[in-house]
């Protein structure tokens, strides 16, 4: 190659650079990104269902500078799960159990006895943030854990039932 048509080529490559930096397109970050982060772009809708997790977009890639074009865009979406209180006292033999929840939609419930034995497990509804659950079945008086747990998150609370 001639050094009249390399030194062409430089000049068109500036100029387009330079034209496209002044457009206001390629300067600073995309909207939502801190300065110095890099932008990207997604065309892919979140999966219906999403509940947390680390996942990719399917068919998502990223044109983030310093990305592999055609890498997988990942969202991550934190949950919270929590009882009202660490300890339940009831004189009712079905204690009702609250607390919440944050970007889940359900919870698991199990409430053991003193051995760590299994006596009923539910799955609860967590609605506005918040969820409520009595047994369907009578706890005689003694101590119990109830465990909650969704998506790998387990909290634990104990249950004291009293005579009543």
């Amino acid at each position: 190659m001639n050094t009249r048509v390399a030194a062409g080529a430089m000049v068109v490559i500036v100029v387009v650079a330079g034209a496209y930096l002044l457009s206001g397109r390629g300067s600073g970050p995309a909207s939502g990104t801190s300065a110095g982060a890099p932008a990207a772009t997604t065309s892919a809708a979140l999966p219906a269902g999403l509940d947390a997790g680390s996942f990719p977009l399917p068919g998502a890639t990223s044109s983030a500078p310093g990305v592999v074009e055609g890498a997988p865009v990942k969202h991550t979406v934190h949950i919270t799960l929590a009882f009202a209180q660490p300890t339940f006292t009831s004189s009712s033999s079905y204690p009702t159990l609250s607390g919440t929840g944050g970007n889940v939609s359900s919870a698991e419930i199990e409430i053991l006895d003193a051995a760590g034995k299994g006596l009923v497990a539910s799955t609860v509804a967590i609605e506005n943030g918040r969820w409520s659950y009595a047994p369907p079945v009578a706890l005689p008086p003694g101590t119990y854990t109830a465990l909650l747990g969704t998506q790998g998150l387990v909290v634990k609370a104990t249950v004291v039932v009293t005579q009543g």
